[in-house]
């Protein structure tokens, strides 16, 4: 995806419904053995996941509307500024199909891949050590794959991209 941008990390935020949403972050603290960032935002919507060896890669966010879902914050290495390499970053999804939805100057661009799923573009902060599986619930987790079912109609032009 965006060939030419140099992505140094991607994280995946668990975006839930307001209803629910305290048991749905229990749900993934215990198949992860992960703890818990303080909520953060004006309204206090988001919540890191954090391992407690290596950088984190899972968020949590309450979502106003809507059934929730997921959606990929990509870590753009932001070297030259970040507001520079955010908006190279979007201007090359751009020229691919995307479509930007909001931008917030050198911290956050939302957009929706041609096919319609979801993503943001964000400043790399140096992550770089993945965790190792815990012990959770019996066994060992680690959260290492993300699938995106794509329709066949959207096949082609969400692979172009």
């Amino acid at each position: 995806m965006l060939e030419g941008v140099a992505f140094r990390w991607l994280t995946v935020f668990l975006d839930f419904p307001a209803a629910g949403f305290v048991p749905r972050i229990t749900f993934w603290r215990t198949v992860t053995g992960y703890g818990l960032s303080p909520f953060r935002g004006p309204g206090g919507d988001f919540a890191t996941l954090l391992p407690p060896s290596g950088d984190a890669y899972l968020r949590v966010q309450r979502v106003l509307a809507g059934d929730g879902g997921y959606h990929l914050d990509l870590h753009v290495d932001a070297a030259g500024g970040a507001v520079a390499a955010l908006d190279e970053a979007a201007d090359r999804a751009v020229a691919l199909g995307a479509t930007v939805r909001h931008r917030e100057a050198g911290e956050v661009i939302v957009a929706d891949s041609p096919g319609g799923f979801t993503f943001c573009l964000v400043r790399w902060e140096g992550e770089r050590a993945v965790p190792p599986p815990q012990p959770a619930r019996g066994g060992t987790s680690r959260v290492d794959t993300l699938c995106l079912d794509i329709p066949p109609s959207l096949f082609a032009s969400e692979s172009a991209f």
